[in-house]
């Protein structure tokens, strides 16, 4: 569970590594099914990701504070923990950086506590059992 959210929300952990930046580190992410793997600012800022040699998205992605600067960083290993071992997706994972420089503190503050999300492409390769009685994805 990831308890920095209210109410706490179910959680999954995933090894992510980015071998051309020398990125390497775990997310914890309450939030999946978006259409393709996103690393949010948070995420980006703990893994020490920058966008200085990641290619440009040919479009931005559009949120809940309007559209965000959208990156590139190809051929991500994704390591996530299954009943029957790792599983080891390599895919090409969007960045995101919002310009934090029109918003007040509070703004930041939000948009720092938005979670990475891993897409549908991983996702629909797996079964997620929720357990309410244990709080946690299984």
């Amino acid at each position: 569970m990831d308890r920095s959210f209210s109410p706490p929300a179910p959680a999954f952990k995933a090894f992510i590594s980015i071998e051309k930046l020398k990125v390497k580190g775990y997310i914890i992410s309450p939030r999946y099914w978006s259409l393709c793997h996103r690393h949010m600012d948070r995420d980006r800022e703990l893994l020490g990701i920058g966008i200085n040699g990641l290619e440009k998205a040919p479009t931005r992605i559009g949120g809940i504070g309007g559209l965000v600067d959208t990156y590139i960083a190809r051929d991500a290993k994704i390591i996530l923990k299954t009943l029957e071992g790792e599983h080891v997706e390599i895919l090409d994972v969007l960045v995101l950086k919002h310009d934090f420089s029109r918003l007040s503190g509070e703004e930041i503050r939000r948009m720092l506590a938005i979670p990475s999300l891993l897409g549908r492409d991983v996702m629909r390769k797996f079964k997620l059992i929720y357990s309410k009685q244990r709080n946690m994805l299984l």
